[in-house]
């Protein structure tokens, strides 16, 4: 698909006429056609010319794009007009009583961005459209040839259409994407129904929105996948996002959402490599977009790691690719240094001594000759919460073989009280520890040898967090599956039976 340019088929249409009107003339003066036949023809002849001018200069006129209006109570200089890629396309001067107006020739149909001081309007524009805005503190309003596409851009970022506050005011919340889904993008939908004014905007919109909702499934395709009461429309609704062909190098220079959904796409082939990215990147032709696309591979690196599926063969490709590309940039700095300290964490052994539930100090010698899962939490964790029942169901599983599983709290020292209320509240049968929370990693605050080793608790991911270490106490996944991952239970039965 390439950017529709305005017709040129009026242009051509006029020039046919012009030569057939310069043909015609010539066989009037090589005939002798008497002097009243020949003022007739010159007579028709230059009512034509005249015809054809104007027509040249209407055609001219409908394909630029006006844009005018008034500032209130705003003190500007200027407003300008930015392309879908953030360069300047025009600068808009504001007279002295605050009207101001652009005639630009030539444009070509497309997204837009109108800036006027730290606020903005999305456009989207049309050879011929003569927009009048009026612009103040409180509200923006447009009017004029091409109103109806652009107010309803500027409507799908208000608060009106802003789903995910809406998705959490609601009573029964539901699945997020299904919300999504059915009340954000339906409605955007059936809007855009009604625009049909000769551009190609709502085709464009259309694509845009099965863009984010694709991109949305595939960022939480592992809890979806290990959704055991998973949404059957919601299935068939991820295997499409799956499915989405990702060879389109027009969205690949016009869309952010299709470069996002195309990052994601790349990071989950089982047969990643460099020479996918290289490929997708070199279709990229803008510089700001080739930034966008390498940013977004962090995205999908971080949200495997967060779930226990972080591939550091994936992670160390990604960085060698960033910095090859951009090596001035720290694109995704931390989250590159997250996978290499639970890389090298695998394979040394891990010590510990914390307190449990009684007040008796526990320590994880006292567990050679097992495998043991850590699940590291905290009361005020929800995600950490949800994960308890899934455990305890693999505990069950697992209860007479070769491996313990311990819970330790991160919890600061005065909510000590509240983690033995929650544990009991919650049913929690195996070994609980309390390990007071020491500060960030990233800050070098902590002091505990054990909690330094696992990077636990980092600004950048987090908990839940889970570790497995394997009989002789050494680690052998720093950040482990979830719980509710059924390749956690899978791994360890594998693990258990070799």
């Amino acid at each position: 698909m390439s950017i529709v340019k305005p017709t040129v088929l009026k242009d051509i249409l006029l020039k046919i006429l012009l030569y057939c009107m310069l043909s015609f003339i010539k066989v009037v003066i090589k005939n002798k056609f008497d002097s009243m036949k020949r003022k007739a023809v010159l007579f028709v002849f230059f009512i034509g010319a005249i015809s054809y001018q104007c027509n040249i200069i209407n055609y001219k006129a409908e394909q630029n794009v006006v844009i005018e209006g008034k500032i209130e109570k705003i003190s500007l200089d200027n407003l300008y007009l930015l392309n879908h890629f953030g360069d300047t396309v025009s600068t808009i001067d504001i007279a002295p009583n605050n009207n101001f107006g652009i005639e630009i020739n030539g444009i070509e149909e497309g997204y837009f961005t109108l800036l006027f001081g730290e606020e903005k309007s999305n456009l989207y524009l049309y050879p011929g459209d003569n927009l009048h805005f009026k612009i103040n503190t409180d509200t923006l309003l447009i009017s004029g040839k091409g109103e109806e596409r652009n107010i309803y851009l500027n409507r799908k970022l208000s608060p009106e259409f802003d789903w995910y506050s809406s998705y959490y005011k609601t009573k029964q919340k539901g699945n997020m994407m299904i919300y999504f889904r059915d009340h954000y993008i339906k409605k955007l939908k059936q809007e855009l129904q009604g625009i049909n004014d000769g551009s190609q905007f709502a085709q464009h919109e259309l694509l845009e929105l099965e863009y984010e909702f694709a991109d949305l499934l595939l960022t939480n395709q592992i809890s979806l996948e290990t959704d055991p009461e998973l949404d059957e429309t919601l299935a068939k609704d991820l295997n499409w996002a799956k499915s989405i062909n990702i060879d389109d190098s027009y969205r690949l220079n016009n869309s952010k959402n299709y470069i996002s959904l195309v990052t994601r796409t790349l990071l989950s082939k089982n047969d990643f490599n460099g020479l996918y990215l290289d490929t997708y990147y070199g279709k990229i032709n803008h510089p700001k977009l080739k930034t966008y696309f390498l940013s977004n591979l962090i995205s999908p690196l971080y949200k495997q790691l967060q779930y226990g599926e972080g591939d550091f063969r994936k992670a160390e490709t990604v960085e060698s690719f960033i910095t090859n590309k951009q090596p001035k940039d720290s694109i995704g700095y931390h989250i590159f240094n997250l996978y290499k300290k639970f890389h090298q964490a695998e394979g040394k052994l891990a010590s510990f001594s914390y307190e449990d539930i009684n007040g008796e100090m526990v320590s994880l010698e006292e567990y050679r000759g097992k495998y043991v899962l850590i699940d590291f939490w905290a009361t005020w964790c929800v995600n950490c919460i949800k994960e308890f029942p899934y455990l305890k169901e693999i505990e069950k599983r697992f209860k007479n073989e070769k491996i313990e599983f311990i819970g330790i709290s991160i919890d600061k020292q005065e909510a000590k009280e509240k983690w033995k209320k929650m544990v009991d509240k919650k049913g929690l049968t195996n070994v609980q520890l309390f390990a007071p929370a020491q500060g960030y990693p990233e800050k070098d605050d902590i002091t505990d040898p054990f909690m330094n080793l696992v990077y636990l608790n980092s600004y950048y991911l987090g908990i839940p967090h889970y570790t497995l270490l394997d009989p002789e106490g050494k680690i052998v996944d720093a950040f482990f599956y979830r719980p509710s991952n059924k390749k956690c239970e899978k791994y360890i039965a594998e693990l258990l039976n070799n």
